[in-house]
């Protein structure tokens, strides 16, 4: 057959012709009209009856080159196979010559003058999915030839087929730097088998937007516009929601004038998996994905008063809210606010609201405990200057953050969302018609209160603090950035700190002279968070308001290395002659704390005391003059001993000036004195994780055991007969 192509206007269409005389319309894009063709012996004619015309296509012949076309689909288990737009296409022919276009909106490519080969091999590519390679393509003369590529999302993922999806990069940012990892979430929870009701309260709804009509909520026992209250609620004609004024008047006209009641009910619950029909001017395809595929949207409009947002809230949680969004609250703490956020938590529904965009203390109702307080990050993945942060002092706080955006309307660093399909106050400001970019913590509460609505369709029986705690406690490291995927799958990424090792450095007390007391603790995050609020010491058990350090001063050898340390000077008659333990327990910033580590036991003399050599309290370590060893740091790794026996894990870190390879062994003793004939070993076995780095491990199931302190001490000693001296008392409960 013969093939060709045209330009038919600004938009294509390409030609298929056989042998037998019939013909085809192999593609066309969205816009043009489908063609009536037919051909004279010497011309191709294709007639537009819609528009009155008719074209005479010239037919050349290719040559010896080729044409190849691919129509490229998604694979996603639940987008329907749908077309993947702006995919690269690339063909490499048997002398290494490349050719690359992308897909257009219907998921084609066309690729004409490829060389005659028999080896081909045809690459599709596209962010986010696996790559679709087709080998052996064999290329002829003046022939056309056909593939089709379903695209595999990489991992466990579900990507939408919505056109705009990929200047979402809220929900997914191929790079990973700032999205809430929403299509690996989707594989696991889309909200559709078990819808929730998102109440907006704010500025109305464009209740006729393409992508949100189909999620709008409708009252199921109101007849709309016969004047009546027909489920008895006391709002008449409440079809799709209600607007509500400071008088209690209100009405049920919830026209969306302003368009933030739009603009966050498309991140909420924009239709996913559909081809929208609106275009703009210049006539591109506009359609998004929201965060929750099938929850209902009720709108609830209030006239930007705290009795109104009240008067809502109850609203909400009365017509069977699940999730209630407040983008928006108020710079000052009210009664008001607190009762209709209890309210809301006494019934089960889960608040979200945005902190606020003056860089100021976070706004409530977010900062009120039953809230989770949305603050914003921008493109970049850091928190956005303008997000309001948590202040302790003022009761203000910013439970996580989500994507908020930057820069003026238009500008790709912004969230992409849906907006009035008509003049509103944020056309007004610069804002397009129906879609446009937009930044702000309301967005980000938007993020937030879709996530929400996501667990409470997969957890619908749990109470609302385990929502908000999910949501929490599964945020990525840094900022406490939205994980979706980590929430629904019940993942933590807020974990409590650890304390590695502890221990004493250069001490030595006796109850006449007194002396110096030195500690030390090595402390991680598990999380990656980084944010060790407190170190502090409890002395018998007891707070002492005493924290340790890591700031390079006060004895601390170096800033920042996770080494905290506490030095202070005993005075004499201070402590008896005894023993006494102190306990070490550190705080991240949310919260959590560490699990108090085993007593490290101080033990006092009555004149000489007892040095414990480790760490002086300088920049490096103490060298003894006789070259023995030195037990650095010691205590339990993860243990756990009962009655009943359990698991021990010990950890010493030994530092000798003749070098380590020079140290032969260290020995377990208790407190007696009584070698028990176990050895530490640092040769990367039985839970020594790295061979030769001075970290000394024993590792052990334990059998049952009496109740009470078992007193361990370690020793080590080196080739020349040199003995450390021995590391304090560590205390297994």
């Amino acid at each position: 057959g013969l093939y060709c192509s045209a330009s038919v206007g600004s938009d294509s269409i390409y030609f298929q012709l056989f042998e037998d005389g019939t013909h085809g319309a192999w593609a066309t894009v969205p816009g043009t009209a489908l063609y009536e063709l037919a051909f004279d012996g010497s011309y191709l004619w294709a007639a537009d009856y819609d528009g009155e015309v008719i074209y005479r296509i010239d037919i050349g012949l290719a040559g010896e080159t080729g044409t190849l076309g691919i129509e490229v689909t998604n694979g996603s288990e639940f987008a329907a196979e749908c077309s993947v737009f702006s995919a690269t296409v690339t063909v490499t022919s048997g002398n290494s010559q490349q050719f690359s276009t992308e897909t257009d909106s219907l998921g084609r490519a066309l690729l004409d003058l490829i060389p005659v080969d028999d080896n081909t091999t045809l690459t599709v590519s596209k962010a986010g999915f696996s790559d679709c390679v087709i080998d052996g393509i064999s290329i002829s003369a003046q022939g056309m030839h056909l593939y089709e590529c379903n695209l595999t999302p990489e991992g466990e993922m579900v990507i939408p087929c919505d056109t705009s999806f990929d200047k979402q990069w809220g929900l997914f940012d191929p790079d990973g730097r700032a999205d809430i990892n929403a299509p690996a979430g989707w594989y696991l929870e889309r909200g559709e088998s078990s819808p929730v009701i998102v109440a907006i309260v704010s500025t109305g709804i464009d209740l006729n937007h393409p992508d949100l009509r189909d999620n709008v909520w409708i009252n199921p026992d109101e007849v709309d516009g016969n004047g009546s209250d027909d489920d008895g609620n006391d709002f008449v004609d409440d079809v799709y929601g209600w607007s509500f004024t400071r008088d209690g008047k209100g009405s049920n006209g919830i026209f969306d004038e302003d368009g933030l009641g739009t603009a966050v009910a498309g991140i909420v619950a924009a239709k996913a998996n559909d081809i929208s029909s609106f275009t703009d001017d210049a006539s591109e395809v506009w359609n998004v994905a929201g965060v929750s595929w099938g929850a209902q949207i009720m709108s609830l409009k209030f006239d930007g008063t705290r009795q109104a947002m009240w008067k809502a809230v109850k609203y909400a949680v009365e017509q069977g809210a699940g999730v209630i969004l407040i983008p928006e609250g108020f710079n000052g703490r009210s009664a008001q606010l607190e009762d209709a956020v209890l309210y809301a938590a006494s019934h089960n529904v889960v608040v979200v609201s945005g902190t606020g965009d003056d860089g100021g203390d976070a706004t409530y109702p977010a900062s009120f405990e039953q809230v989770l307080a949305v603050g914003a990050t921008d493109r970049n993945g850091a928190v956005a200057a303008y997000s309001n942060v948590g202040n302790s002092q003022t009761g203000s706080k910013v439970d996580v953050v989500a994507p908020g955006g930057s820069g003026a309307f238009g500008d790709a660093s912004g969230i992409l969302t849906t907006l009035p399909t008509y003049p509103c106050r944020l056309i007004d400001e610069g804002c397009r018609q129906g879609y446009d970019f937009v930044h702000g913590t309301a967005y980000a509460a938007a993020f937030g209160a879709g996530a929400c609505a996501l667990l409470r369709s997969q957890r619908p029986d749990v109470p609302y603090s385990e929502i908000i705690g999910a949501v929490k406690q599964s945020a990525k490291p840094v900022h406490g950035l939205i994980d979706l995927h980590a929430a629904l799958a019940g993942s933590v990424n807020n974990e409590a700190p650890v304390i590695g090792r502890a221990g004493f450095g250069t001490s030595f007390i006796s109850e006449a002279a007194g002396g110096d007391l030195y500690i030390l603790a090595e402390v991680s995050t598990p999380d990656g968070n980084n944010d060790i609020g407190s170190v502090e010491l409890y002395f018998e058990g007891a707070s002492t308001g005493l924290y340790m350090n890591d700031d390079g001063v006060n004895g601390d050898a170096s800033g920042g290395d996770g080494i905290f340390t506490f030095y202070s000077y005993i005075f004499p008659g201070m402590f008896a002659a005894g023993n006494y333990t102190i306990g070490i327990v550190a705080t991240d910033s949310s919260g959590l704390d560490s699990d108090m580590w085993p007593y490290l036991t101080v033990k006092s003399g009555r004149s000489a005391g007892i040095a414990m050599r480790g760490a002086r309290r300088t920049s490096s370590y103490h060298l003894l003059d006789s070259g023995s060893p030195v037990i650095k740091l010691g205590g339990f790794g993860a243990s756990s001993v009962t009655v009943q026996g359990g698991e021990l894990k010990l950890t010493a870190e030994v530092f000798d000036p003749d070098g380590l390879s020079d140290v032969t062994e260290v020995e377990l003793f208790l407190k007696d004195q009584s070698p028990l004939g176990v050895f530490l070993w640092d040769d990367g076995t039985q839970g020594d994780e790295a061979a030769g780095d001075g970290i000394f491990t024993f590792y052990s199931g334990v059998g049952p055991l009496a109740q009470g302190e078992l007193l361990l001490e370690v020793v080590a000693y080196d080739a020349s007969g040199g003995r450390s001296d021995t590391w304090p008392y560590l205390v297994v409960h």
